[in-house]
């Protein structure tokens, strides 16, 4: 999978597909991060590697007329083949990263998977290395000689290496995906605030009719067909045109915040349908009456606001 995607990619830059070389060098840009976190820790390790190996065999003559820079490029090719093989683990801690946690099956997988890859990284630097030493191909040399030497080097390294990598990688990609999501959140929060804002001014949230109950039935009353209301003890009385009163479980102020703008408050006990006024009267005291001649008390503090509301 990983030969054929290098292939796919280098066509890509023979063919010099603009739109798609763009795509892919902006991908490069996105996760410039990531790629250079893992490839400074990757040269850092080879360094130490290289030095470590070096030190030994000068200390101990084990080798004559060697170079620390013939060491370093022995051990980057064998970490640089780590890497290429790192790519199906790339791809699943992408996969796994969607998800909101990390199970027991994944964990397992993980674990299998970088033990595959070990496996196949030592049986290629084993063959490699033994292509290299012009030692005549052998199955008994490999097995014997080439295959215990870097698995005994090499898998602590490798295996700790694929276990930093997966972690790294799920954070990170876990991360990205987090940010993707409060994006998403953020700008689904805004279209519905445009929404809202754009209904706001067509739709109003203000009741129609009010549902009382009565017994185990309902009563729908239109909010045209109420003349007024008035406060009872902990629940309030509707009068309609009929001259019918119904009871109702809720407090006048709460009723008062979903009127339409047909119903003023004229008294801390009266709410009423503005439509419905005749005429007003003052005789030392203030009251509305009403056009089936009921008379509603109206409150010195409200007596203004009645007067510019039926406009007298």
């Amino acid at each position: 999978m990983f030969i054929l995607k290098l292939l796919r990619k280098a066509i890509l830059f023979l063919a010099w597909d603009e739109e798609r070389l763009m795509n892919y060098l902006a991908e490069i840009k996105h996760h410039r991060r990531l790629i250079f976190s893992i490839l400074m820790v990757l040269v850092a390790t080879v360094i130490f590697e290289t030095g470590q190996q070096y030190y030994y065999i000068t200390r101990y003559n084990l080798v004559e007329d060697i170079s620390f820079l013939h060491l370093f490029k022995t051990h980057l090719y064998k970490w640089l083949v780590w890497l290429i093989l790192s790519t199906p683990l790339i791809i699943k801690a992408q996969h796994n990263a969607r998800e909101t946690e990390l199970k027991n099956a994944d964990i397992r997988n993980y674990a299998i998977q970088i033990l595959l890859l070990v496996a196949t990284n030592i049986i290629i630097i084993s063959f490699i290395e033994l292509i290299r030493s012009g030692e005549p191909f052998s199955i008994l040399l490999f097995t014997t000689e080439f295959l215990p030497f870097h698995t005994f080097q090499k898998v602590p390294l490798y295996v700790l290496g694929y276990f930093l990598l997966a972690v790294m990688l799920h954070f990170y990609f876990a991360s990205k995906n987090l940010q993707v999501q409060v994006q998403e959140f953020g700008d689904l929060k805004k279209i519905n605030s445009e929404l809202y804002e754009k209904l706001s001014h067509t739709v109003t949230d203000r009741a129609t009719v009010l549902s009382i109950k009565i017994g185990n039935s309902q009563k729908v009353i239109p909010m045209q067909e109420i003349s007024w209301i008035e406060a009872d003890d902990y629940c309030v009385r509707v009068h309609t045109r009929d001259s019918n009163s119904y009871l109702m479980r809720m407090s006048l102020k709460a009723l008062e915040e979903i009127l339409s703008s047909d119903f003023l408050r004229v008294h801390r006990k009266a709410i009423v349908n503005v439509t419905m006024i005749d005429t007003l009267e003052s005789n030392g005291s203030h009251y509305l009456i009403l056009k089936d001649l009921t008379e509603v008390p109206v409150a010195k503090s409200k007596l203004k606001m009645v007067k510019t509301s039926i406009a007298i």
